[in-house]
């Protein structure tokens, strides 16, 4: 078993697509939407995250509905280099993570972006799944101003803004242009009016303990310099160590603990607020979008074991109320008058009250690292769907640089009396003894493993399900949703470099039922 993914090739990936969505309508066994995606106006998707590396996750989150996509956060160091101990993720309660930016090396993770938005504008177009106009990738980097300046990384931001010139653009249309005999409503004329700017917006990730300086710094560079609209990924700390402890010892999460220090080397509150003032000023003059995005994670201690190490990084229910707490906060000190976009716990349960503040996006990851998986992102949309409605009847959702002080300050309260969000037990899963290599006794594995690794067949008429070892990097997501207590991405009939017809070709010589 290894725990580094494969990108799959653009034609094996594109075929991979259309062969499974004409026989099911899915993409990578996520159900797609079709009614009515036009409408979702860029306002929800995943976040800077697991479901944001590979194309094929991103396509897959596409055809559930997203339609706003925060890409991996690159930087300098990459790769193999980074070193992340895997398992990385814990979602079993609370949701950890040890990993920080893509497992990729920078030049794959272009070369998937670019792969994604392709692919995501020819199957919108060949399947009638609605205008791709209001779609948005926005870029994530970090995590200084000298890596960010590097050949590497400004390579990246140039490419992204322009891809044309890219190989793998070149490569990619290239091969659409030999093959347009596989498609009915995509064509020549198609093809050269896409647009080569993959993203013009960027979230800058900066790690906990970087100085108010360098922060203003890399975003000044980007504004200016690399000519993008700019989020500036704020942390929690903002709002106060007291405040948090308050908070987790309300709800039930008096056993996560963090370190003084954390909140000592932190962007203080009232340097963030003249720091945003004065980027405010840089990016009208500049006429580029400036604002914040809520909120990084959280780094609390590793005392039970959950991963390895002696630091992770919280997210998920626990981190709502304190991400709409910053919010508040900030909204009231800038009178309304500053533009946020929202990643912390949001779900089918909050998304509409967070839109309806003016916060927008909204981007998650936690919530498709549970039950249901990317399926998620339709439950979410769902829930907003009245927020898209004020849209189609003339209202500005997207207008996100005038927030309603008043309604987010009552949110930021009403979340912590909110006893969805409180700490929830483990789930009782015990380890069973009639588990087989091909376990289907549920879709959890399948559903939200953010890689798609896991995949649901039909085999002499039962269902099956399979690992493919090449889009499997062990994070370790879906064994805490086995609901016969094994980890399937270390249990399960494993496939290497095989597409889903040579897979079946093989079970059906040999499955005998285990």
């Amino acid at each position: 078993m290894d725990d580094r993914m494969t990108p799959m090739p653009f034609d094996r990936l594109l075929d991979a697509l259309q062969t499974e969505y004409e026989a099911t309508g899915n993409f990578l066994q996520v159900p797609v939407i079709r009614d009515n995606q036009k409408e979702y106006v860029g306002a929800v998707g995943p976040a800077a995250g697991p479901h944001t590396q590979l194309a094929g996750n991103i396509v897959a989150a596409y055809g559930a509905g997203a339609s706003t996509f925060e890409l991996k956060t690159v930087q300098i160091i990459d790769g193999e280099a980074l070193g992340i101990v895997k398992p990385c993720i814990y979602s079993a309660t609370e949701v950890y993570n040890t990993e920080w930016s893509t497992e990729l090396t920078v030049e794959q993770a272009e070369t998937e972006y670019i792969h994604a938005y392709l692919l995501i504008q020819v199957l919108a177009k060949e399947y009638g799944l609605g205008t791709t106009d209001g779609l948005s990738f926005i870029m994530s980097v970090g995590y200084d101003l000298a890596g960010i300046q590097s050949e590497k990384i400004d390579g990246f931001l140039n490419h992204m803004k322009a891809a044309s010139g890219t190989k793998a653009w070149q490569d990619a249309v290239a091969y659409l242009s030999k093959n347009l005999d596989r498609f009915v409503h995509v064509d020549q004329a198609f093809l050269d009016h896409l647009s080569p700017c993959i993203s013009d917006t960027v979230t800058l990730s900066t790690m906990h303990g970087c100085k108010s300086d360098e922060i203003e710094s890399i975003a000044a560079h980007l504004l200016c310099e690399k000519e993008l609209n700019v989020y500036i990924k704020l942390n929690p700390t903002l709002l106060g160590k007291e405040r948090i402890r308050e908070i987790l010892d309300k709800m039930g999460y008096a056993h996560i603990a963090f370190d003084e220090f954390v909140f000592a080397n932190d962007l203080k509150f009232d340097d963030a607020r003249l720091l945003i003032e004065r980027l405010q000023k840089t990016a009208f003059e500049r006429r580029r979008q400036f604002g914040v995005k809520l909120t990084n994670t959280f780094p609390v201690r590793i005392l039970a074991g959950e991963l390895a190490g002696e630091t992770m990084y919280l997210s998920g229910p626990p981190l709502y109320p304190i991400a709409v707490g910053v919010g508040a906060k900030l909204a009231e000190s800038f009178d309304g008058a500053i533009a946020i976009s929202y990643s912390g716990g949001a779900d089918k349960g909050n998304v509409r009250d967070i839109l309806e503040t003016g916060i927008f996006p909204v981007t998650v990851s936690s919530v498709l690292l549970k039950p249901g998986g990317y399926k998620n992102l339709s439950a979410l949309n769902r829930a907003a769907e009245p927020v898209f409605s004020k849209h189609r009847e003339g209202a500005d959702v997207a207008d996100n640089t005038k927030i309603d002080v008043a309604r987010l300050k009552m949110l930021a309260e009403t979340s912590i009396k909110d006893a969805t969000y409180y700490h929830k037990e483990k789930p009782a899963f015990k380890r069973t003894s009639d588990y087989s290599a091909f376990c289907a006794a549920c879709r959890n594995c399948v559903d939200l493993c953010p890689n798609r690794a896991n995949r649901r067949l039909t085999v002499k008429g039962k269902d099956v399900v399979i690992h493919d070892d090449s889009l499997c990097n062990a994070c370790g997501a879906c064994s805490h949703y086995c609901i016969k207590g094994h980890d399937p991405y270390k249990e399960k009939w494993t496939v290497f470099q095989m597409d889903d017809r040579s897979v079946l070709e093989v079970l059906e010589e040999t499955y005998d039922g285990l």
